[in-house]
């Protein structure tokens, strides 16, 4: 049986920083006729693993520290909770931190440092302070 007709479909997403489309998916379909004349269809879909090595589940992102710019899934995708900075990170990249109430956020490595490094000193000040000053129950 030979292919009378073929199709191929490409899935791209855009990357805003490299200003590129990279691919997700593509899809094969060959159209032919059988002997006893009948139109016969064959598809074949492959789909690339993402950047998070997640198959089959829709991109929802590019990460913003990655050295190689590939999409991530939207169960690897964060953003980093710190007020101003908001970069998109995937999970090999975002730092979980409990945040009030028991939620999980997530941060970038240079907004947890500069949180880490805030603390510290706070703790430091209060450290020395404290044979001078009283200060309430509130460990933030």
């Amino acid at each position: 049986m030979k292919p009378i007709r073929g199709e191929h479909r490409r899935k791209v997403v855009h990357d805003p920083w490299g200003r590129q489309e990279e691919p997700v998916a593509h899809e094969d379909t060959a159209h032919a006729v059988s002997p006893d004349g009948a139109l016969e269809s064959s598809s074949v879909e492959r789909q690339f693993a993402l950047g998070c090595g997640c198959l089959g589940k829709p991109p929802a992102g590019f990460c913003s520290v990655c050295d190689r710019i590939l999409p991530v899934c939207s169960d690897c995708f964060h953003h980093c909770a710190n007020d101003g900075c908001g970069r998109p990170l995937c999970r090999r990249h975002a730092i979980s931190v409990e945040g009030s109430g028991g939620t999980h956020l997530h941060m970038c490595q240079r907004c947890f440092e500069a949180t880490a490094r805030k603390r510290l000193l706070g703790r430091v000040g209060r450290t020395l302070l404290s044979p001078f000053v009283q200060f309430g129950h509130n460990d933030e």
